[in-house]
């Protein structure tokens, strides 16, 4: 399947390879992933850092990070933030056309307020679809956002196309007002596959 379709949606493109694609087997590995997790020791957590590998990897390593998030409270937005390996560009990537489709729901993005952001600072964010097609970073979080929160929430997802610190630095002036209670941060990284969790 085509990780767009008509719809502007943008589909799985590692279910079977980097998590099950089926919704019943990835309902049955995320409940074994949660209940080997390191469990809830924070309150009010804003920002967590996740592996985005194969969950065979790192899945128990992201389990115990997304356990520290309340799972009943309400977001405003939850902002996805990870690098593109595959394409280069300055500033960042956002989609503004439609949702993220994964094997167990639909995480719907705000593409509102994702144009928003665009339009006020074109010079660093970029509404373009085509980093998001080669990244499959944010589709491996959005099964253990689907299966721990309670609440409905919206998604700002995010692709880095530069590592310049100055550039880096300008993006997280623009993005530091969102940083707040209202709002949740994940940051998505490459950790070692061949280390014990």
């Amino acid at each position: 399947m085509s990780t767009f379709s008509k719809s502007h949606n943008r589909f799985a493109s590692v279910a079977g390879q980097y998590y099950p694609a089926g919704k019943q087997e990835l309902q049955t590995e995320l409940d074994r992933l949660f209940s080997g997790a390191v469990q809830k020791r924070y309150d009010d957590v804003r920002a967590i850092i996740a592996p985005h590998t194969g969950y065979v990897f790192s899945g128990k390593v992201a389990a115990s990070a997304f356990s520290q998030i309340d799972a009943n409270k309400s977001y405003k937005r939850i902002f996805l933030l990870t690098s593109s390996r595959l394409d280069s560009f300055i500033g960042a990537s956002l989609f503004c056309s439609g949702d993220y489709v994964v094997p167990n729901g639909i995480a719907k993005v705000d593409t509102l307020f994702s144009k928003q952001l665009a339009n006020e600072h074109p010079n660093l964010f970029r509404d373009a679809r085509t980093p998001h097609f080669h990244e499959h970073s944010i589709e491996v979080q959005l099964p253990f956002l689907l299966h721990h929160l309670k609440q409905p929430f919206k998604i700002v997802p995010i692709v880095l196309g530069t590592h310049t610190p100055e550039i880096c630095r300008q993006l997280a002036k623009i993005l530091k007002p969102e940083l707040n209670e209202e709002n949740l941060f994940i940051i998505s990284t490459d950790f070692s596959s061949f280390l014990q969790a």
